[in-house]
């Protein structure tokens, strides 16, 4: 219970801001604040839309799912707490309108950034785009926030992982290509070209 007494008193009055919160991490982590942690502010959810849906469609039926239910029971006025921003983790100040980057940045004391490009067949540049740049432009945002004090960042599950070895020891491991080069090169080639320059991080 000390440990526990910790939390509460650490989350007390706090404004969360968390993007991913559609995919299965970001759902757990939100669903874990509203139930254990009743005394939180705020928490800002960032929703991007979609081809095949806009952003409200996607919030619609959002609390409908199961993962909630124990949820909704504990804590009746958890919609009190939630506030939806639509946005893009790849765009500058996260795609956000001028009056919902304003709030985010005057309040949110506490980033947890869960959004990521998890996709096993996806491209080189897509996944560059939504996992290194898009890791960036959260933390530019968050770098802007008056009252900031933790930016909690979760990887994807590609992280340090390479092909060929067959172990993967606790350690991180260097890449041959600069991450401030590949965010170059994202920008600049298309995803054939960008497959030819990074030939010698194949493995990664």
């Amino acid at each position: 219970m000390i440990n526990g007494n910790k939390f509460l008193e650490y989350f007390q009055g706090k404004s969360i801001f968390i993007t991913g919160c559609t995919g299965s991490v970001g759902m757990a982590l939100l669903e874990k604040f509203l139930r254990s942690f009743p005394q939180i502010q705020k928490i800002i959810l960032l929703v991007r839309s979609k081809k095949s849906s806009n952003a409200t469609s996607r919030i619609l039926h959002y609390f409908e799912n199961p993962i909630f239910s124990v949820m909704k029971e504990v804590n009746k006025d958890y919609l009190k707490k939630i506030l939806w921003v639509e946005g893009d983790v790849i765009k500058p100040n996260l795609g956000l309108g001028e009056e919902d980057l304003s709030y985010i940045q005057n309040n949110v004391n506490i980033f947890y950034h869960c959004a990521a490009a998890v996709k096993l067949a996806d491209t080189l540049k897509n996944s560059i785009q939504n996992n290194l740049h898009g890791t960036e432009m959260v933390y530019n945002v968050a770098k802007g926030c008056r009252n900031i004090q933790c930016f909690m960042y979760v990887s994807t599950i590609f992280s340090n992982h390479r092909v060929t070895p067959t172990e993967l020891k606790e350690e991180i491991y260097k890449n041959p290509i600069n991450p401030n080069l590949l965010l170059e090169m994202v920008n600049s080639l298309n995803n054939d070209e960008l497959q030819e320059r990074c030939k010698e991080s194949k493995d990664w």
